[in-house]
């Protein structure tokens, strides 16, 4: 009975990882919290992968609890280096890049410097015609002219810092967030 019990749970986390990855959370997320109830050998994965549901749906709170039980439960268990990565990469340092709400700001995220200018609206173009709302700046720094494609503008920095990580997950890169 006890074995049967086992692979029942085994068999449920393979069908919360599939729901996960089709992009169903609300339906992963019911079947890891079954493994978590039940107590089973499979417990320490399920939580780990509620906790990328959680992340995916942009609830950071939620997955960032349920990443803490896994570790204070599995403290020997291997982290996870990249949700550990996105939580960290979603908070900005203590006293960093808070504007007091009275300050009417626009965040951007820089997507690209360039020292030819061809090189720069062939960025802009890219993301365009992914329906980003882009603009080109130009500057001079050290007598040279550089030319920085933007997108934005975002209304808060919430959804700035969203659309920033949702970038570096599509493109593979690093991006930076301005405020004007």
């Amino acid at each position: 009975m006890a074995d049967t019990a086992g692979i029942a749970d085994w068999a449920r986390l393979g069908i919360a990882d599939c729901n996960l990855l089709l992009g169903k959370f609300d339906l992963a997320i019911d079947g890891y919290k079954e493994i978590i109830g039940s107590s089973s050998s499979s417990a320490p994965f399920a939580l780990l992968g509620i906790s990328e549901a959680f992340l995916r749906q942009g609830k950071l709170d939620r997955a960032e609890s349920y990443y803490k039980i896994y570790k204070q439960n599995y403290p020997s268990a291997p982290g996870s280096l990249e949700l550990e990565a996105a939580l960290s990469d979603q908070k900005p340092a203590p006293n960093e890049g808070k504007i007091p709400k009275a300050i009417k700001a626009g965040y951007f995220i820089q997507v690209g410097v360039f020292s030819k200018k061809d090189n720069a609206k062939n960025c802009l173009r890219k993301f365009k015609t992914q329906n980003y709302q882009t603009k080109m700046e130009d500057y001079d720094e050290d007598g040279q002219r550089y030319y920085r494609v933007l997108i934005g503008p975002f209304q808060d920095e919430s959804l700035a810092r969203k659309s920033k990580a949702d970038l570096e997950k599509s493109e593979g890169e690093e991006f930076l967030i301005f405020i004007e």
